[in-house]
């Protein structure tokens, strides 16, 4: 737009004059219409040029810029010159008129005209503005602007540039076309004169011309926009609108001047790069932010499914997901404020229904006194991203959850180092939290035994191979130890995850599966050798006997101690056919304190012959529900074993006692004792530590109680003696 020159102000005015020149080599360089002034519409379209002369009323001397001799076709010189001299080039009939008012030390503002003739003959019109120093009132300022373009003829002007050059009115209506313009687009002037000018132009660019030019008219800084051009030929061309309006002195409109510029070339190269951005599903777009409305690259309209190039910003935001509304507003009017980048992720609806996360990247442009003018930025569809990283979210949180929640412990170890536990791991460990355990070495919770082996799998797991189910034994936080099944697989470079399960109980269960197994066969064993041996002991015990009475003197003696031997053999074979094929037991109320003073006075002969002195202690009396000889049958063998075991003799107490529903017997000694990794193998078929035991009898004991519901526990300290413990319950649990 034009500048408008008040009459009675030069600082003003010259303050304006700066700006614009100093505005001038930015705009002269990006646009054309200013190019277009700088080279060829200086003769008839220049801005006021700014020359500085000093004119002294009380010497009558005079002095100025180099612009303002050159405007006065003068030579330069520094000196100082009459009046009269400024003179000497102006038209005759202007001296007397400028002499007057320059040396009139009364006048307070003047804005007049006078005409230059050049050395060739032609005039030059200048402008001189006028007023009187401050300081020193016998001292002017004056301004001289070349106004020459504005008397020139206008129309032959545009006609003699080979630009593209339209002017029309404030209506649109074009009403100047030139040579440039219908070499460009092919209409003659005829043709296009009478038009509006925003028919010119593409279908789906004439809104956007016609709104542009609206808010030109209307005081707008706008001075350039691309859009599509219509050619007579019916086909279009890219090209760049430069736009200027003219106003009188009065801010009347006098004419709205457009000079095009063809960017097809440019285009041809953007259309290329959208080719690029189409394939990374990015659009670029530009906000107007006096007119508010968006110009859309074509990748622009797919992402957001609009069919127009330009549409208004709030048509924009109907697009827009309605939740993501006021938050996107909120921060683009805050980033256009402070002049932050904007950096937003948000939803719009398609007309199709679909949903699709875009995100978008802005910049704002200023203008030369900082303020803002665009908001130009891009948009990527990140929808595919977008979902991908939902559905990796949840099934991170899945895996979380199963991790969180799995019956195996899992531990994730990096550098040797405890990461990551779930909560079977702290429950494992007796941990009273995962962070008690996190940022330990594994090695300190693995026993020494498996330093080596541990080094030597982590390797082979970190190189890509998983390490098959190996059993390694722990150490819990309170130091006790526990049998663990471990895998190992990959999980980061330098990271390995490894699932723990306690299998103590199943080692446990398959010990006492494989104890069951040598059970059976002992049973299956003891069957056949009863069956055999039977038979014959019968006969041999009955001629025996025969041959006992019928003698006398020593043979009978010998006799009497072969049927003893024999019985012994009978009562073996007993407990091999009770192993075999236990007898169904029969259970009375039976008073324990009896059937402990029948099994002591049993084997009370014995305990003497080996200095062992049998102390019964506790209750005397205590009824239990039982099987009565098979009960006997446990405690012949508990004592027997504890006198065996006390071969320097001592005192073999026998405790009755009542702990709740509970009857305790507890058979205590004064032998040597057994190792600790002995005690856990009594009661296994064939295990004994007696020279001449068969193994069987602990055996048996433990099968009499457990059918009973009890518990044997057996605890002994090497040099100390053993103490064996029996619980019944006084009722035999259904």
């Amino acid at each position: 737009m034009s500048r408008k020159i008040a009459a009675g102000g030069f600082g003003s005015s010259l303050q304006r004059e700066r700006e614009y020149f100093h505005m001038s080599a930015s705009q002269f360089r990006e646009n054309p219409l200013n190019r277009i002034v700088a080279d060829g519409l200086m003769r008839f379209l220049q801005v006021e040029k700014l020359a500085m002369i000093v004119v002294c009323t009380d010497s009558g001397t005079w002095s100025g810029t180099k612009k303002a001799f050159d405007m006065l076709a003068l030579e330069y010189s520094m000196d100082w010159f009459a009046v009269d001299t400024l003179l000497t080039n102006v038209h005759p009939n202007d001296r007397d008129r400028i002499r007057h008012v320059m040396c009139d030390s009364s006048f307070t503002q003047m804005d007049i005209e006078l005409r230059i003739v050049a050395g060739h003959g032609l005039r030059r019109h200048l402008r001189l503005q006028l007023e009187p120093d401050e300081r020193e009132q016998s001292r002017k300022f004056g301004m001289l602007t070349d106004v020459t373009a504005e008397k020139q003829d206008w129309g032959a002007v545009i006609q003699s540039l080979k630009q593209p050059f339209i002017q029309c009115d404030g209506d649109g209506y074009i009403n100047l076309w030139n040579d440039g313009a219908k070499q460009m687009l092919g209409y003659s002037s005829s043709e296009a004169i009478g038009t509006r000018v925003w028919d010119l132009y593409h279908p789906d660019d004439v809104d956007y011309v016609r709104n542009v030019f609206s808010s030109l008219v209307a005081g707008s800084t706008l001075d350039r926009f691309t859009c599509r051009i219509t050619l007579a030929s019916g086909n279009y061309r890219w090209a760049e609108t430069s736009v200027q309006c003219q106003f009188d002195g009065a801010d009347t409109l006098l004419r709205v001047i457009l000079v095009l510029t063809d960017m097809s070339e440019q285009m041809s190269l953007q259309d290329s790069l959208e080719s690029v951005v189409r394939m990374a599903h990015i659009g670029h777009w530009e906000r107007d932010l006096a007119t508010n409305v968006l110009t859309c690259s074509p990748e622009m309209q797919r992402i957001v499914g609009i069919p127009k190039r330009y549409i208004t910003y709030d048509e924009f935001m109907e697009k827009v997901h309605p939740e993501d509304i006021p938050m996107l507003k909120l921060r683009t009017k805050r980033s256009i404020e402070s002049g932050a980048p904007v950096n937003e992720l948000y939803r719009v609806r398609r007309s199709d229904g679909g949903i699709r996360y875009l995100h978008s990247l802005a910049e704002l442009i200023l203008d030369n006194e900082g303020v803002a003018k665009r908001l130009v930025g891009s948009t990527q569809d990140v929808t595919e991203l977008t979902v991908a990283e939902k559905q990796l979210h949840e099934e991170e949180k899945h895996y979380q959850n199963l991790v969180a929640n799995s019956m195996d412990g899992i531990v994730i170890v990096e550098d040797g180092v405890w990461t990551h536990v779930n909560e079977k791991i702290r429950e494992m460990f007796g941990a009273s939290c995962e962070t008690e355990l996190l940022g330990r070495q594994h090695i300190e919770f693995l026993h020494p035994d498996y330093h080596d082996e541990y080094m030597e799998h982590t390797q082979k797991v970190l190189q890509g191979h998983p390490l098959a189910a190996v059993e390694q034994k722990f150490i819990k936080m309170d130091g006790q130890m526990f049998l663990g099944s471990v895998v190992g697989v990959p999980y980061t470079d330098t990271a390995i995850q490894l699932i723990i399960r306690d299998v103590s109980d199943l080692h446990a269960a398959s010990q006492l599966l494989l104890k069951s197994e040598k059970l059976s066969a002992v049973g299956q064993l003891a069957a056949g050798i009863a069956h055999e041996i039977r038979n014959p002991l019968t006969s041999l015990k009955g001629f025996t006997q025969l041959l006992s009475n019928s003698s006398a003197g020593n043979k009978g003696k010998y006799y009497n101690i072969m049927l003893m031997e024999l019985n012994r053999i009978e009562l073996i074979l007993n407990e091999m056919l009770l192993l075999a094929k236990p007898q169904e037991p029969v259970f009375k109320e039976h008073d324990m304190g009896e059937i402990l003073d029948e099994v002591i006075a049993l084997l009370e002969a014995q305990a003497h012959l080996k200095n062992v002195t049998i102390d019964k202690q506790g209750l005397s009396r205590c009824f239990v529900h039982c099987d009565a000889n098979q009960l006997k049958q446990v405690f012949i063998n508990l004592i027997k074993n504890a006198i065996d075991a006390m071969s320097q003799g001592g005192i073999l107490a026998v405790e009755l006692g009542m702990d709740g529903h509970e009857v305790r017997v507890r058979v205590k000694d004064e032998g040597d004792g057994i190792p600790e990794d002995i005690v856990d193998k009594l009661g296994q078929p064939f295990f004994t530590t007696k020279p001449k035991g068969t193994g069987l009898g602990l055996m048996v004991t433990h099968r009499i109680v457990e059918t009973h519901g009890g518990k044997l526990q057996i605890v002994s300290e090497v040099g100390k003696g053993t103490l064996v413990e029996i619980s019944l319950p006084q009722k035999k649990a259904n």
